[in-house]
């Protein structure tokens, strides 16, 4: 998966923000003079059959009347249910688009941090290795450092056990260090 720019995020958002406007737009045309001439119709059509049906004359008699109202009130109805089952399928394409956004969204953060995670992931495994590697060397000196003072202090003893036989040294002013005793300390 290709991750985002920034710039791709602007977009989208951008994106966002206009349709959310282009449904504002829809929703001031209803709002608007087209609205106001539709329920002027609407209440002049709605009280022209109330009155109509009290009014009797030769070719209308109160049934005839009610069946007119009848007529009007399911044909009103009818078409505020259409106009209403269009708007709702209208906002809930929106909603389906505006879910789709949010959910390629958390995608893409799921995958921008999964890909931090691992990264770091990875550099802390680096950075064990480095510290694993640098300890055995660390003990591999310290094993070497401690021979080589053992060798330099045997070579010390029998330097001072030779100075020792040749009468060069007193026998108790020069003593060779007891190192062995002092090794576990």
């Amino acid at each position: 998966m290709k991750l985002k720019s920034g710039d791709e995020e602007t977009k989208n958002s951008k994106n966002i923000n206009r349709d959310f406007k282009d449904a504002k737009e829809v929703l001031k045309v209803i709002e608007g003079k087209t609205f106001q001439v539709i329920f002027a119709f609407v209440t002049i059509g709605i009280l022209l059959c109330f009155f109509l049906q009290f009014y009797e004359c030769e070719y209308m008699n109160f049934t005839k009347a009610a069946e007119i109202w009848n007529v009007f009130v399911s044909l009103l109805l009818g078409v505020i249910a259409t106009i209403v089952s269009l708007i709702s399928l209208f906002f809930s394409f929106y909603n389906t688009k505006q879910s789709y956004d949010s959910s390629s969204d958390n995608l893409y953060e799921l995958t921008r941090i999964t890909a931090k995670l691992e990264s770091s992931e990875k550099k802390q495994e680096e950075f064990l290795s480095e510290l694993h590697s640098f300890d055995k060397k660390m003990e591999e000196k310290i094993y070497r450092l401690e021979d080589s003072v053992r060798l330099s202090l045997d070579s010390m003893k029998t330097s001072i056990d030779a100075l020792k036989e040749q009468g060069f040294a007193k026998s108790g002013s020069i003593t060779a260090p007891d190192w062995e005793e002092k090794s576990d300390e």
